[in-house]
């Protein structure tokens, strides 16, 4: 079946409820309290901040901090529009501007930079986006043709819902459309921008025609079973130029002790390797209460590879 626009909301907040054999430890954890009743949602808890758009003092406070991000995002030749556009979205979600959307933009931006891997021609697979973030902004920036967004069940659905807001229930109707089968997939409109799937059926994937892959600080959150069912699904890809983009903590030990180590993805040893260092903007977020800024718990390594699997 497919779902568009609002339906696709709708059959989502009926779906919360089920299990979901591809959650990991991490998020039976901080999906514990989640729930979505009477259009309200609650517990949202793990992937990104939701907090009211900043105002008078809080936002100048806040502007200060991020100074430090902005000052690497002016070394980018598209961080001025890209950010723009961010902020545009974030005010029709009247949410704040906050550093979870800012390290969206930077990377966005970061990633504009090299040939071939964003652009208005793209097809963009984005694994696991808090509030739809990165998937706004590279649409709102013509950074991709259509974006085939995939997410836990629970987080799709905010996803779609703050997509909604940003698009406006016209649009977002237009627009988006959730599908659970791959017969579903010759019947999609080319004017669907948004693709979402949920992880449950993360094998639709290989049905797309993708250029590239963005997963940010998600794979950190896996069990290292459905890290390699992803990366078997990206080998079924009819692409002899696939680039991937992956930004996650070196090491992270999940709350049932699941170990999940940057170096162990299944990687191809073929792949041509175009970035490989410390994500600049992803070591230090600041807070109100002194030092400022604080490193995350552990390091995060992004690369940017053109895969092979052959």
């Amino acid at each position: 079946m497919k779902y568009s626009g609002i339906e696709a909301i709708n059959v989502l907040s009926r779906r919360i409820y089920e299990d979901d054999p591809t959650e990991s430890s991490h998020w039976k954890k901080f999906h514990g309290k989640f729930s979505y009743k009477n259009g309200i949602l609650s517990g949202i808890k793990g992937f990104g901040g939701s907090q009211p758009t900043y105002q008078g003092l809080k936002k100048k406070i806040h502007n200060l901090f991020q100074r430090k991000y902005r000052k690497i995002g002016a070394k980018l030749p598209k961080f001025d529009t890209i950010d723009f556009n961010a902020n545009q979205i974030t005010k029709k979600q009247e949410r704040a501007y906050d550093l979870d959307v800012l390290r969206q933009t930077l990377t966005a931006s970061f990633l504009s930079t090299f040939p071939n891997v964003l652009g208005s021609n793209k097809q963009v697979l984005i694994i696991g986006d808090g509030f739809g973030s990165l998937t706004s902004i590279l649409l709102a920036s013509k950074l991709s043709r259509q974006v085939i967004l995939v997410n836990l069940t629970k987080t799709l659905l905010v996803d779609l819902i703050y997509l909604k807001k940003w698009m406006g229930d016209n649009l977002f109707n237009k627009s988006t459309v959730l599908i659970d089968s791959e017969v579903d997939i010759p019947s999609i409109s080319s004017s669907k921008s948004l693709i979402a799937i949920e992880a449950i059926n993360h094998k639709l994937i290989r049905s797309f025609n993708i250029d590239s892959i963005i997963n940010i600080a998600s794979m950190q959150e896996m069990n290292p079973s459905m890290i390699k069912a992803y990366f078997k699904d990206f080998s079924f890809i009819s692409k002899d130029n696939l680039y991937f983009y992956c930004c996650n903590r070196e090491e992270k030990i999940l709350p049932d002790g699941t170990l999940s180590r940057f170096l162990d993805y299944p990687w191809n040893k073929k792949d041509s390797i175009l970035l490989d260092e410390l994500c600049p903007w992803h070591q230090y977020y600041y807070t109100l209460i002194p030092p400022m800024y604080k490193r995350y718990e552990g390091p995060h390594r992004h690369q940017l590879r053109i895969m092979k699997f052959n």
